[in-house]
């Protein structure tokens, strides 16, 4: 999942056979953990389901929903890399890995001070969603766009031309979309289960990223 995984499988040995069984209770703590590796909206959506009425999905679901959606990617972590190694040999692969996460815990932090929804993590980059709650105020497209445009740029702001070394600067550069959009959970084989996100605002959002250029965020 994400937060950090991969887009929300969830194993069998954290919550039954993935045919709709009952979560045993000594497996909340793991569901906890993985918690924090998943989506916000995949924890939401089991969150919002009574302890005693709490199953594993039994069938996949579809849902739309209005959201923006952004791509924030990370230059210059190569040349950290190379960097690290040359001064400091093996020991540079390890940190390479403080940085890379003391990074990445700083974007995540930001996007968070905008209630944006980290989906998935893709080689050096970021998807990231921004969307309404049931519970909560129902903004426009517009607004929703102006959202995930001030988030972004605190990010520029914030995070562009990071110096994590001397000689090596860490940049960003940004697309964001906004639309109609459909969420997925999908799988159910071995009790593992795959969420992503897809719709036309993603294609909006990878055209508007290869526009832009290092610190730049395109919409």
């Amino acid at each position: 999942g994400e937060g950090g995984g991969d887009g929300g499988a969830a194993d069998s040995e954290y919550g039954g056979d993935g045919g709709g069984g009952v979560i045993e209770p000594h497996a909340l703590e793991k569901v906890l953990v993985l918690a924090s590796y998943s989506p916000a909206e995949v924890v939401h959506r089991f969150a919002s389901i009574p302890p005693a009425e709490l199953r594993m999905l039994a069938e996949p679901e579809k849902h739309d929903f209005v959201a923006a959606v952004g791509f924030v990617d990370v230059s210059g972590f190569t040349k950290l890399s190379e960097k690290l190694a040359s001064e400091h040999g093996r020991a540079g692969a390890e940190m390479l890995n403080v940085y890379v996460n003391a990074y990445f815990a700083k974007l995540i932090d930001g996007i968070n001070r905008y209630a944006g929804d980290v989906i998935k993590f893709a080689g050096d980059a970021l998807q990231v969603i921004w969307r309404n709650r049931p519970d909560g105020t129902q903004d426009s497209p517009a607004t929703l766009m102006l959202r995930s445009a001030a988030c972004c740029l605190y990010l520029l702001k914030n995070l562009n031309g990071f110096k994590p070394a001397e000689g090596v600067s860490l940049t960003l550069h940004m697309g964001v979309g906004v639309g109609m959009m459909s969420e997925f959970y999908v799988g159910g084989c071995a009790g593992k289960w795959e969420y992503f996100v897809a719709g036309e605002p993603i294609e909006q959002m990878s055209d508007a990223a290869e526009e832009a250029t290092s610190g730049e965020l395109v919409i």
